[in-house]
C-alpha cells in the first residue's frame, strides 16, 4: 500500500510592533521543526512537509535578531535585574510546559516552588530550555545537560548554541526537498480560512445552523494577496516555487481550489468528511479538480497519531497503528495528515521514540511516498466539492458564536473604514492579512481553552487598532475592550487531554491534574450566598477510568453518594473506599477513580451528593467514553 505522511508546521505571527510577544516558534524550533524532518531522513522514508509563511518569517527573525522575542530577551537577563512583572511572565511560560517534557527531578521540584531565589531561578530557566530541546539537540548538548548546577554564564552559552542551531533549520528543509526526500509546501500567508474570505456564506453552506456575523464585507481580494505573498516568501527562502499548499485548517471550497490552480498550485489536502459530503466515498483515491490534486485526510489514522497514542506504550502504539491500516487497492493512497509539532509534547520523550519506531516499522510494510509522487493521470476527477474544514467538515470552530462573530464583525468594520478612507497603504493591507489568521478565531468563544486567551485577543485587536492609527484616525472605543472573556473566571473548563492521576488524596504534583476539566462550584454559590462543602471538581479520563478530584471543606465529610444518572444507580461510599468499580482516597482532597465498565452506556452523567450539596449544582458531569480530544491542539 502507499502511505503518505503530510506534516503541517505552523505558528501564527506573534509579532506585536517590533517584538515577538510569545515564544512558541522558538520552543518548537529547538524541538520539532528540525527533529521531524531529521527522523524522515534518518529512517529513510519519504513524506510531505508544509511550513507556513508566518513561521518562516519568525524563524528568520530568530536567526538574526533573537532578542526581539520578549520571553527570550527576559530569559537571557540575570534574574536580579528583572522586575517582578517580568519574572511572573517568564514563570507563566515556564509553568505552561507539558509534564512529558520535564527533563529531570530538579526541574520538577523547582516548578513546585512558590518562591525562588536568583540562583534557583537561573537553574529553572536553563532546565526549562533543555526540557524543550528535541532529541537531536539533547544529544548535541549531552555533556552540558549532565552538569549538576547552572549559572548565568551557562544561560549565555546555551543561548548561543540554540540560536546557531535555529539557523540550520530552513536550510535543512531546502536540502531535503532538493534531494527528493520530502515534498515541501506552504500555506496562504497568515493562515487564513480562504473560503470564508472569499465568501462568508460558505460557513452557512457547510452547516446550515451556523449563525453568520452581521454586516459582512468581501475579503476576496485579501485571499488572493495571502496566496501571492506566501508564494513569494517561499521562493525567497527556498529558491524554488512551491507546488503545493495545505489550505489553512483544511478549509476548501470550489473558488479557493480554482484560485490555487490559477496561481500554479498543483497539490492541496483536506479532510475525508468533505469528500463524503461532496458525494464521493473513497478517501483513498487521489482526486483532481481544476488541475489541482487533492489528498483527503484519513481521519481515524491521523487522529490516532495526533490525539490517542500519547497514552500508549510505544510498541503498543506502533502495533495498533499497523493493525489499523486499511486494505487498499492499486492506485490508492492513504493520507495521514496532521499538525507536525503540537502533539509530541504530550508523548514520552517528546514523541521521538514513537515516531522513530513507527517509521522504521512502516518502511518494511508499506511504500512511503511524497505528494509529488502522485500525478494528475492517476487522479479521479471531482465534479463538486462542498465547503468545509478539517473539523466536522464545517467552519464552526472559527465562526458562529458570540465571541467569534464579534471578531469577524470588528474585522468587517475596520475594512469598511479603510475602504471609506480611499487610502492605499501597504502597511495597512499587511495588517489586514495578519488579522485574518485562523488562530485568533480558534481561541475565541466556545471549543478551546488556553491560559493565553487574553494575549491572543490582544494580538488580534492590536492589528485592527494599528490600521486606524495608520489611517491617522483614533481607534474606535469598541476595539479597546477585550473580546475574549477571562477564561480564569469561567464556571467550567472542559478537559483538554487524557490524564492518569494517582489516587492518593493529594495533589502529588502541579501536573497531575493538568489538562483536566474543572467545575468551579464556588462561582455558582458565590452569587447565591449558599453554604457549600465543595469548591471545585476536577475531572478527566484515560482509556480505562474516569477520574474526579473534590476540593473544598472536606474535613467533616464522612460519606457521600456517587450516582450514574442514566442507570439510576447510586453508590454509598466513604472517603477511603474500594470496590470493583470505584476507588477513593482522601487526604487534602478527595480523589476518585471510576472504571468505565460501571455502565454499558458510552455517554453518561455522574453526580455527587455531599448531604447539603449536590455536585455539580447545574447537572451531572457528562462523560463520553469515546472522547479522543481530537479537536484539541495546543500552543
Amino acid at each position: 500500500m502507499k502511505l503518505h505522511f503530510f506534516w503541517h508546521m505552523h505558528q501564527p505571527s506573534y509579532l506585536r510592533d517590533d517584538e515577538i510577544s510569545m515564544p512558541w516558534v522558538f520552543l518548537h524550533a529547538i524541538k520539532d521543526y528540525f527533529d521531524m524532518p531529521y527522523l524522515i531522513e534518518k529512517t529513510g522514508i519519504r513524506a510531505t512537509f508544509n511550513v507556513t509563511a508566518t513561521l518562516i518569517e519568525q524563524l528568520k527573525i530568530y536567526e538574526s535578531a533573537p532578542h526581539r522575542d520578549r520571553f527570550l530577551s527576559l530569559w537571557y537577563i540575570e534574574p536580579s535585574k528583572l522586575t517582578q512583572d517580568d519574572k511572573q511572565y517568564v514563570l507563566k511560560i515556564i509553568k505552561s510546559i507539558q509534564p512529558n517534557l520535564i527533563i529531570n527531578g530538579t526541574f520538577a521540584e523547582l516548578l513546585e516552588f512558590d518562591l525562588l531565589d536568583d540562583r534557583q531561578f537561573v537553574v529553572l530557566e536553563v532546565l526549562f530550555m533543555l526540557s524543550w530541546c528535541g532529541k537531536y539537540l539533547k544529544e548535541e548538548l549531552s555533556t552540558f545537560i549532565e552538569k549538576k548546577d547552572f549559572f548565568q554564564s551557562d544561560k549565555e552559552f546555551l543561548f548561543s548554541k540554540l540560536i546557531a542551531f535555529i539557523k540550520t533549520i530552513l536550510p535543512y528543509y531546502k536540502k531535503l526537498a532538493k534531494e527528493g526526500v520530502i515534498s515541501l509546501f506552504t500555506t496562504p500567508y497568515a493562515h487564513p480560512i480562504l473560503p470564508l474570505l472569499l465568501d462568508i456564506n460558505n460557513a452557512k453552506i457547510a452547516n446550515a445552523a451556523t449563525i453568520l456575523p452581521d454586516n459582512p464585507v468581501s475579503l476576496a481580494e485579501d485571499g488572493l494577496k495571502h496566496i501571492k505573498k506566501a508564494k513569494q516568501i517561499y521562493y525567497e527562502t527556498f529558491g524554488i516555487k512551491t507546488k503545493g499548499f495545505w489550505p489553512a485548517e483544511g478549509g476548501v471550497d470550489e473558488k479557493s481550489i480554482s484560485l490555487c490552480g490559477d496561481e500554479g498550485i498543483k497539490y492541496i489536502a483536506t479532510d475525508e468528511e468533505i469528500l463524503h459530503k461532496s458525494g464521493e466515498a473513497n478517501q483513498f483515491l487521489p482526486y483532481k479538480k481544476d488541475g489541482v490534486i487533492i489528498f483527503f485526510r484519513d481521519r481515524a489514522l491521523s487522529d490516532l497519531l495526533g490525539f490517542k497514542y500519547k497514552t500508549y506504550d510505544t510498541k503498543d502504539a506502533v502495533s495498533d497503528f499497523i493493525s489499523s491500516l486499511p486494505n487498499t487497492k492499486e492506485g490508492e493512497v492513504v493520507s495521514v495528515i496532521l499538525d507536525g509539532e503540537n502533539a509530541w509534547e504530550f508523548y514520552p520523550n517528546g514523541g521521538y521514540d514513537f515516531l522513530e519506531d513507527l517509521f522504521n516499522t512502516l518502511k518494511t510494510k508499506t511504500k512511503l511516498i511524497r505528494a509529488q509522487d502522485v500525478t494528475l493521470d492517476e487522479c479521479k476527477e471531482l465534479a463538486y466539492i462542498k465547503p468545509g474544514s478539517w473539523i466536522y467538515a464545517d467552519f464552526n470552530t472559527w465562526i458562529g458564536d458570540d465571541e467569534k462573530n464579534k471578531a469577524w464583525e470588528y474585522l468587517f468594520k475596520t475594512k469598511q473604514s479603510y475602504i471609506k478612507s480611499g487610502q492605499k497603504n501597504e502597511q495597512i493591507e499587511e495588517k489586514f492579512l495578519l488579522a485574518e489568521c485562523s488562530d485568533w478565531f480558534w481561541w475565541y468563544g466556545k471549543g478551546h481553552y488556553t491560559d493565553f486567551a487574553l494575549e491572543f485577543d490582544e494580538l488580534f485587536r492590536k492589528h485592527l487598532i494599528d490600521i486606524f492609527k495608520l489611517m491617522k484616525q483614533d481607534p474606535p472605543s469598541w476595539l479597546l475592550v477585550p473580546i475574549a472573556h477571562d477564561q480564569s473566571r469561567q464556571s467550567m473548563i472542559e478537559p483538554q487531554h487524557y490524564i492518569t492521576p494517582v489516587i492518593d488524596g493529594q495533589f502529588s504534583s502541579i501536573f497531575e491534574w493538568h489538562g483536566a476539566g474543572v467545575i468551579y462550584e464556588d462561582r455558582y454559590y458565590s452569587t447565591m450566598d449558599m453554604k457549600r462543602t465543595v469548591d471545585r471538581v476536577y475531572f478527566g479520563m484515560d482509556k480505562l477510568f474516569v477520574y474526579f478530584a473534590i476540593v473544598g471543606d472536606i474535613a467533616n465529610v464522612d460519606g457521600f453518594t456517587v450516582t450514574i444518572e442514566e442507570d439510576g444507580n447510586s453508590y454509598e461510599v466513604s472517603k477511603q473506599y474500594s470496590d470493583t468499580y470505584i476507588k477513593i482516597a482522601s487526604d487534602e482532597i478527595i480523589e476518585i477513580s471510576i472504571d468505565k465498565n460501571i455502565t454499558k452506556r458510552n455517554l453518561f452523567h455522574v453526580r455527587f451528593d455531599f448531604n447539603n450539596q449536590i455536585v455539580p449544582l447545574n447537572g451531572g458531569i457528562e462523560i463520553d467514553k469515546n472522547t479522543d480530544f481530537a479537536d484539541n491542539w495546543f500552543i
